[in-house]
């Protein structure tokens, strides 16, 4: 579906953001006023999918915090409901991870410390996350943190949407608890948050491995390389920080956010960073989207469980300077051409034009702007992800491809 142009309420859809599981997201602008909200319209209507959004909006519209997006208000648009909230302005912690590497330590502390913050402010309202990650996160043009996405969180105040033994989440962030089908609690945010802390430091996850099966033995033995190794200006309390959202058993973790956040103000923040090695534009293998285990997904996790390795494949190192522009207008200027990325943040998919493969995610092209792009994502096992928006001032568009 688009809804470009529509009107919800009083805004004005003037801009897609991107696409997950559930629904699309939009960039409104108040007709009279001109304020910009974020508009999320649920685009799979099945009951499971309705119920979870619903809990959505009970969950945002129950929360006050600086560090977590706004909730504005529920509409409907042609018999589908749309969450109004905050638009945050900025970039994701991922993107910023991979646009600059391993953080300083004050940085990490810093960033991860605004984030618990948060996180201790959800624990005291009943809530568990359960989706803790860098593409959650954004930081905004000032600085400040900003906690997203609680489409699959779960309130002691709501009906249980998730069957005991299913899991649900990001996969490389569950906690050994979450990977064994249990509910997990406050300690599995304080393990995702262990997971962030790590990433930031060292640039790539704690837990990753081209082979489900594999993953999941580490995760479930909390097995992973110190952070040190990879970073050796990591200093000895933050890798102790690190090892204490980090233990196998939840009841030997930090037990809530305010330990957790008494830990990081007693690290020295002041070492240097060494700089990562350059990667020139090959995507690191960990880098190629995280596995978000869904309700329709969980059969591909008892299938690893069984012992079937899934394999996820990589971008192939591509020049994305050698791919080939969308443009039909060879003859303009390069400054008259906007670069766009297309990718996906639960894997690697391939892209096709017009029924033709001409890449792989994260691909990148040429547009003019006002230009129509319409392209399909593809992965096995997955439904094809059709991608069609007009080009604007927005350079990077991201989904989420749903299981079969």
């Amino acid at each position: 579906m688009s809804a470009l142009n529509a009107n919800i309420g009083e805004y004005r859809l003037v801009d897609f953001i991107g696409a997950g599981g559930m629904g699309e997201v939009y960039r409104g602008v108040h007709i009279r006023l001109g304020r910009e909200i974020a508009v999320k319209i649920l685009t799979q209507l099945e009951e499971p999918f309705v119920q979870r959004f619903q809990n959505e909006v009970r969950i945002q519209a129950s929360l006050r915090h600086p560090a977590i997006a706004e909730y504005y208000g529920l509409h409907e648009f042609e018999g589908r409901p749309c969450l109004l909230m905050e638009l945050v302005d900025g970039e994701t912690l991922a993107e910023r991870i991979r646009a600059g590497g391993p953080m300083t330590a004050g940085s990490a502390c810093a960033i991860l410390r605004q984030v618990a913050e948060a996180v201790g402010y959800v624990h005291a309202q009943g809530i568990v996350h359960r989706d803790l990650k860098a593409n959650n996160i954004k930081i905004n043009s000032a600085g400040r943190v900003k906690l997203l996405d609680f489409g699959i969180a779960r309130s002691t105040r709501s009906n249980r949407l998730t069957r005991v033994g299913m899991m649900i989440g990001t996969l490389e962030n569950l906690a050994p608890e979450q990977i064994g089908g249990g509910e997990g609690d406050a300690r599995s945010d304080i393990w995702a948050l262990g997971v962030l802390l790590y990433e930031m430091v060292t640039g790539r996850p704690p837990f990753w491995s081209e082979s489900m099966v594999d993953l999941y033995g580490k995760i479930r033995d909390a097995e992973y390389t110190p952070a040190a190794a990879l970073n050796p200006a990591v200093p000895a309390g933050l890798e102790q920080v690190i090892a204490g959202c980090l233990r196998k058993k939840p009841a030997q973790r930090f037990q809530s956010a305010a330990e957790l956040i008494a830990a990081l103000d007693g690290v020295p923040r002041t070492l240097p960073v060494v700089p990562p090695a350059p990667t020139g534009t090959i995507r690191p293998p960990w880098d190629t989207g995280r596995r978000r285990l869904t309700i329709g997904g969980v059969v591909l996790a008892v299938l690893a469980l069984a012992g079937l390795a899934l394999y996820w494949g990589r971008s192939g190192g591509e020049d994305p300077e050698k791919r080939t522009s969308i443009s039909a207008g060879g003859g303009r200027q390069a400054d008259a051409l906007k670069s766009i990325t297309v990718d996906t943040l639960d894997g690697t998919a391939e892209v096709y034009q017009g029924g033709r493969l001409v890449g792989a995610t994260p691909y990148r092209f040429q547009a003019a702007m006002g230009e129509r792009v319409d392209l399909e994502l593809r992965r096995a096992g997955c439904r094809n992800q059709p991608v069609r928006f007009d080009v604007t001032e927005r350079s990077t568009y991201s989904y989420t491809l749903e299981p079969e």
